[in-house]
């Protein structure tokens, strides 16, 4: 998810929705007694999202259920 070599932009619903698939596959693995790898959001590019500032939120959510 990010910008892409053709310069395509997420928009705020297409990262919103691809959070909630990862926070649900690491749950889901959690209850499984599975663990999960550890997980970096790479930023660059950042300031080409007009939606920014629900990033970190979104983040804080996927860690909080995760962890």
């Amino acid at each position: 998810m990010g910008v892409t070599l053709t310069n395509t932009v997420p928009s705020m619903a297409q990262i919103t929705s691809y959070f909630s698939y990862v926070q649900s596959v690491m749950a889901g693995r959690l209850q499984a007694g599975k663990s999960n790898a550890e997980i970096v959001w790479f930023n660059v590019g950042l300031n080409n999202i007009s939606n920014e500032t629900y990033l970190p939120g979104l983040w804080a959510s996927l860690v909080a259920a995760t962890s």
